[in-house]
């Protein structure tokens, strides 16, 4: 009887992990979400565009709002991994160096040329996704940025993505044509200079608003606590207590009326 006791035990046990890992692979499968699918296009001296080397600075703060995120079927607690912007032509533009981006969770949905100060760039409580990098687009299509650090969006305020580069002073080539979508309000703003540098990135300089926005693909995770992986070993059987499973938050108990058969019933999940 022991035996069969022991074997049944294993048994559900390895088939109790099996179910668990399923859940974990199932929770750390990456989703996309496409934001935008607008087909304005700026020229290669135009802009609003992330990669803006038609002058030799350029910084960009934009707003992602919650609905969006929502319906591109982003969750709470989404872990985003990458950031992509759709070029449609390179037109020969070079590299842009000091290139890097920033997040953060914000209750904003627009965005000004004046407030907040200085210049309506937004710099409280930005999170570095993208440290600083020389990029050179050199493809059509998406083009990706994985991030160096993750980003946890709330799953209920808007984005904010804050976008930026430094070539050096009069450091310049072309801006790249990325697809763009209308939006109702001002969604993206963006300044540009020859003869700033090291200081457009900290601070900037009174920029632009647009209300076209470029489009943008997240890369992200939901996510899911998955359930502890219960022990596979360090299991007990007492006739007195009639409970098996020990170390574990989840408990075990035998509701048999005989011990010809084990029935067990489980609590704690």
């Amino acid at each position: 009887m022991k035996y069969i006791l022991h074997v049944r035990l294993i048994a559900f046990s390895i088939l109790i992990s099996c179910a668990f890992l399923f859940s974990s692979m199932q929770s750390s499968a990456q989703s996309v979400a496409i934001i935008g699918t607008g087909t304005n296009v700026n020229a290669s001296t135009g802009y609003p565009t992330p990669y803006g080397a038609w002058y030799s600075q350029s910084r960009s703060q934009m707003i992602i709002l919650a609905s969006e995120l929502n319906a591109a079927g982003m969750t709470s607690s989404s872990i985003i991994s990458s950031i992509a912007f759709d070029v449609t032509a390179t037109n020969s533009a070079g590299i842009h160096q000091n290139f890097q981006i920033k997040m953060k969770n914000t209750t904003a949905t627009s965005l000004s040329t004046s407030s907040p100060s200085p210049y309506g760039y937004d710099n409280a409580g930005l999170t570095q996704v993208v440290n600083s990098y020389s990029y050179t687009p050199s493809s059509t299509g998406w083009n990706v940025h994985t991030f160096n650090s993750t980003f946890t969006w709330n799953g209920t305020s808007n984005i904010l993505v804050d976008i930026c580069h430094d070539n050096g002073n009069s450091n310049y080539t072309y801006s790249v044509s990325v697809n763009a979508s209308t939006t109702t309000n001002n969604m993206w703003i963006q300044a540009i200079s020859d003869g700033i540098t090291g200081t457009m990135c900290p601070t900037g300089q009174t920029p632009t608003a647009y209300s076209t926005r470029p489009n943008v693909k997240f890369v992200y995770t939901s996510s899911i606590t998955s359930p502890p992986i219960p022990p596979l070993s360090g299991f007990a059987y007492n006739r007195n207590t009639d409970t098996a499973w020990i170390n574990s938050p989840y408990t075990f108990t035998n509701t048999s009326n005989n011990y010809t058969s084990s029935y067990w019933d489980i609590t704690g999940y």
